[in-house]
């Protein structure tokens, strides 16, 4: 017997938005069932969502609301597609081709990916809520990696993988730019994605390691570990403050960046980094939030 369209629409994410508003209802019922004590849904227009397919879910313990986002399948990475539409919507220079050579040996190889539905927090943690999660450690809403880290495992999550933000950032597989920036800033309208996840254009840590491109990279979408501790953020265009078409190479949803280069006892550089990254990394770390994930069971996953 096959499973239930809107079980199996979990996976599919084409599928999941022609769900029906009863289907939706009984996917979200099936998933706090799932998930256990302490979970509730919530009415979208209690969450104060204007989008119809943002499926919002609140853990209690933790007063957190959490979107669910369906599964599916994409190329990761800056394909080709990717290039030509920044070069339709941004005039080419030899500036804008620097930028996007720079970036390339970081991006590739592109590679297909399975993407598990996942429930992630629609914004970053706030500092009110950092405080309050944290029993006051942490005041402010920006982070190194290690705080990042730790502030969303001891709320009992993680960070998200740079798999699932880069499916945020698309949208699914809707865009080569986060969210459409490009568009929404030229239409004077704030990035959202179809699943109510603001913010992604922002610095924000991975629960990743950082690897310096995707040779080997797994085809799934659980963080990828086994590299470079420095870690790696996502994000980093400040569309309010955009100055030249050039600067939207950042809005680009494949880009990534390594967590800044780490001194040793005797200053000598971390061992990873040096001439493929100058350009690229930094030498302390950046401004960046924390977004949490919670994966979903293997009853609903697998």
């Amino acid at each position: 017997m096959s499973p239930p369209a809107h079980f199996q629409a979990l996976r599919d994410v084409e599928a999941f938005v022609k769900l029906s508003e009863g289907e939706r209802s009984r996917l979200a019922a099936q998933v706090v069932e799932a998930l256990g004590a302490g979970w509730r849904v919530v009415e979208p227009t209690a969450a104060a969502v204007d989008v119809t397919d943002a499926l919002p879910m609140r853990h209690e313990p933790t007063d957190l609301l959490f979107h669910l986002v369906p599964g599916g399948e994409f190329r990761m990475g800056l394909s080709d597609e990717d290039v030509a539409a920044f070069k339709l919507e941004i005039e080419n220079t030899d500036a804008t081709d620097r930028i996007l050579q720079r970036f390339e040996k970081i991006l590739r190889p592109v590679r297909s990916v399975t993407v598990d539905p996942f429930l992630v927090t629609p914004e970053s943690i706030g500092y009110l809520d950092v405080r309050r999660l944290s029993n006051g450690r942490y005041w402010g809403d920006t982070f190194g990696r290690v705080g990042a880290r730790d502030l969303a495992h001891t709320a009992g999550f993680r960070l998200p993988s740079e798999v699932e933000h880069e499916w945020l950032a698309r949208d699914g597989r809707q865009w080569a730019f986060t969210l459409d920036c490009v568009a929404c800033v030229r239409a004077r309208r704030e990035p959202r994605s179809r699943f109510g996840i603001q913010g992604l254009h922002y610095e924000q840590w991975m629960e990743d390691d950082w690897h310096p491109n995707y040779q080997s990279a797994p085809s799934n979408s659980a963080p990828w570990f086994d590299g470079d501790p420095r870690g790696v953020y996502r994000g980093g265009l400040l569309l309010s403050a955009v100055q030249s078409d050039s600067e939207y190479v950042f809005g680009l949803a494949a880009l990534r960046f390594p967590g800044p280069r780490r001194a040793g006892p005797d200053d000598e550089p971390s061992e990873v980094g040096g001439g493929e990254l100058d350009g690229i990394e930094e030498d302390t770390d950046p401004d960046a939030l924390a977004r949490f994930v919670c994966s979903l069971p293997s009853s609903l996953t697998g």
